[in-house]
């Protein structure tokens, strides 16, 4: 797997001690980003891009799945329980992707 803090650096906001990514920052390294990632997924012939019900990984997981033609699914938590956005066929190769 590929070092993805390079891609990230323009990516980054900080406050205090606290550092997160903001893919609004720079639109073009946002982009750049999702190629890197959809590069080393599309090796692994995921069926479905995944991501934590965020925005900024909800809008990561769509750039990565658009680019690799696959269907993007959100994860909720709930009582416990792992929810899916969407069904998907038993045996779905699943990449999850995660800003923090």
């Amino acid at each position: 797997m590929t070092d993805a803090r390079p891609s990230t650096a323009p990516l980054t906001d900080s406050f205090d001690n606290e550092r997160w990514i903001d893919l609004g920052l720079d639109p073009r390294a946002a982009d750049l980003l999702a190629g890197s990632l959809a590069n080393e997924l599309s090796e692994l012939r995921v069926d479905a891009v995944a991501a934590w019900s965020g925005d900024e990984d909800v809008v990561l997981a769509q750039l990565v799945a658009a680019r690799i033609g696959v269907p993007r699914v959100v994860l909720y938590e709930d009582l416990g329980l792992l929810k899916v956005s969407r069904t998907l066929p038993a045996g779905s190769r699943v990449a999850l992707v995660y800003t923090a």
